[in-house]
């Protein structure tokens, strides 16, 4: 009896440890890999990130440390059958490619991770360290820069063949500037590096406080020239105040953002950066496109005569065609699938949000996927993140192995 009660503990820890590796093995491959793909041929390509989850959640089912949440299976499938019913009998031009990503996707989202609230926390230790090469990779790219020198990146080391395109990955700063928004080298686009950064920040302000992370992940947000990040961790911080109240970790980073501000503020990129809040009035900037151009295109949408369109939608891809900008995941599930798959969208990502480790970390990210990430419908780098940094777990208690969620 007491050889099997051990013999269960030790399987359980054993299972426990399988899961932290292959949990860490995903965040590090989302942070580090996020620009590699598997190459398919005929210039097509699949995120490299799409098969490690995929054979990473597998082998924890098949080894007893993972679960299908029936929640989420069921409406999952009533969100992805109604998508490719709305494509296959609206008549509609659509992509087969987009509907079979997006069906292999979501249905990974599904699954729930057995996890310890210790491992938990190491998952985001682990994540904020991530973050942190971020951020000195970010002062090297600026600072060679600064100094003249070329700043370094991926097509350095690695063929064109594995890496992804259609991403804006050099930036200048200014126009005809010569001087390039830093993108981590790792990052997809400099916006991608700057709401890493904002996540890094928030996690490490909310789990562990440490004063000097998060003074690196601050000045290395601040020196992204993008304010996406700036943004997702400006919103969550206050919430985060907010519900915890004024502590010690508080006061520190009150402190070290007030002495950030004041550097930023006498260099003049605060001036700089303030002056961009007229672009939500061209229709040609980046925060008209990402802010308010999404509820003008809602409201088109809306009052199209079609009926078949508005319940079915125009197909998957439709809306990609229309102006080169990736829109927010609500919008283009809306325009491309309809209003009964997009209603179904919503239902799911209400299972999704059941039971997780943590509240205010899963606010973060579902800010990030809902509307700072752009196109993250079918971005697995976003996807993947909410689902291994936040909504892909359930606690569970080692030693009497109840599971909680």
């Amino acid at each position: 009896m007491t050889s099997n009660a051990a013999g269960t503990d030790d399987a359980r820890s054993q299972q426990a440890s399988l899961a932290l590796k292959l949990c860490l093995l995903n965040v590090g491959a989302i942070v580090f890999l996020q620009r590699l793909i598997v190459p398919l041929g005929a210039n097509a390509g699949v995120s490299i990130l799409l098969p490690l989850a995929a054979a990473s959640l597998g082998m924890l089912i098949l080894y007893g440390s993972a679960t299908i949440d029936p929640r989420r299976l069921v409406t999952c499938l009533l969100f992805v059958s109604a998508a490719a019913f709305a494509n296959l009998f609206s008549g509609a031009e659509f992509s087969f490619g987009s509907v079979s990503l997006l069906i292999a996707i979501y249905m990974l989202l599904t699954i729930r991770i057995w996890i310890t609230s210790q491992e938990y926390t190491h998952i985001l230790r682990f994540f904020v360290g991530c973050t942190l090469i971020l951020a000195g990779v970010t002062l090297v790219q600026i600072g060679l820069q600064a100094i003249g020198l070329p700043m370094p990146i991926l097509e350095w080391a690695v063929p064109d063949l594995l890496i992804v395109d259609n991403f804006n990955y050099l930036q200048e700063i200014s126009w005809r500037s010569g001087l390039y928004k830093p993108n981590g080298i790792f990052m997809l686009e400099s916006s991608f590096l700057s709401q890493f950064l904002g996540l890094g920040l928030v996690v490490e302000y909310w789990k562990f406080g440490r004063p000097l992370r998060m003074g690196l992940l601050g000045v290395a947000l601040a020196l992204t020239f993008s304010g996406t990040g700036l943004l997702l961790a400006v919103i969550v911080l206050i919430l985060m105040v907010l519900a915890r109240g004024v502590d010690r970790k508080t006061l520190i980073l009150l402190i070290a953002a007030g002495l950030v501000g004041l550097a930023l503020l006498a260099s003049g990129y605060l001036s700089a950066t303030l002056s961009r809040v007229e672009e939500f009035s061209r229709e040609d900037s980046s925060a008209y496109l990402r802010f308010i151009a999404p509820v003008s295109r809602i409201m088109e949408f809306l009052r199209e005569p079609d009926l078949t369109r508005v319940f079915l939608g125009f197909g998957a891809g439709a809306i990609d065609r229309e102006i080169g900008f990736a829109w927010n995941p609500p919008v283009k599930v809306l325009i491309e699938y309809g209003l009964i798959a997009w209603g179904l969208y919503w239902l799911f990502l209400a299972s999704m949000a059941r039971a997780v480790p943590s509240s205010m970390i899963a606010t973060a990210l579902a800010l990030e996927y809902l509307l700072l990430g752009g196109g993250a419908l079918l971005q697995p780098p976003i996807v993947f993140l909410c689902q291994f940094l936040g909504f892909g777990y359930a606690i569970v208690t080692r030693d009497s192995g109840t599971r909680q969620g």
